[in-house]
């Protein structure tokens, strides 16, 4: 029965999948998805539900739980925020939302797919006047990402004064701590313990720089045990 069924696939609904790709960017969007409740550039189509490859869309409420919950109770109109990892937009967006015609939020991404998937972000949900998208890796290349790579490096002696830095940034993050010139009043950031930043490394050197850090928990309660096992935490400085 299995063979059966793998055979069908292969036969049938593969080819039909082939077809339905080749047509589907000119059929309309349904919608388009949320994560943590921000829009991101990912369409759903009348007719995904067909096909096994499209169907599996689906919004996820709790996308960048903890960073977007720091960045809501910490940013304030007028604000100048500095986010280096954009991802999806989402963090970015969420900032630039609070930030308000105001203030600004430069995002330095250094996968150019992501940096464009940001920049779409920011259209859809009208914030992209007050969001910058650098095309730059900031420190080093950690390399976790597949896709195409900016070819500009940012020391982090170079990013520009803002009150808030929120950085997830898979890994860089003490290079960027040690290395920068700024002192935000706030620092969020996602810690990755799998990638040589344990969460409380990335604690005791924030505090070497002059802050009282808060763990704030799992970065994503979502896939708690996903955090607990390669220690990604959210970790809340602030300025003494």
């Amino acid at each position: 029965m299995i063979g059966f069924l793998r055979d069908v696939y292969r036969t049938a609904i593969v080819p039909a999948e082939n077809v339905y790709a080749g047509i589907r960017g000119r059929l309309p969007v349904k919608r388009r998805l949320r994560y943590g409740g921000v829009l991101v550039d990912i369409e759903v189509k009348a007719l995904d539900f067909l096909f096994p490859r499209f169907r599996n869309k689906r919004d996820i409420e709790g996308y960048e739980e903890a960073l977007a919950t720091m960045l809501r109770r910490t940013v304030q109109p007028g604000d100048t925020v500095v986010v280096v990892g954009g991802g999806w937009g989402v963090t970015a967006c969420v900032a630039a939302e609070a930030v308000g015609a105001s203030g600004k939020v430069i995002c330095y991404e250094g996968n150019l797919r992501n940096a464009e998937r940001t920049r779409r972000a920011a259209e859809l949900n009208e914030v992209a006047d007050q969001l910058e998208v650098v095309e730059a890796i900031v420190a080093r290349d950690v390399g976790i990402y597949e896709g195409q790579k900016a070819v500009t490096v940012v020391d982090p002696e170079a990013l520009p004064p803002c009150r808030i830095l929120q950085l997830d940034c898979e890994g860089a993050e003490i290079d960027i701590f040690n290395r920068m010139q700024i002192q935000p009043e706030i620092v969020i950031v996602e810690t990755h313990g799998f990638l040589g930043t344990p969460t409380d490394k990335v604690a005791e050197t924030l505090e070497q720089k002059g802050y009282e850090v808060r763990n704030m928990g799992l970065a994503e309660p979502r896939v708690a045990n996903v955090c607990r096992d390669n220690d990604i935490f959210c970790l809340l400085g602030i300025r003494k």
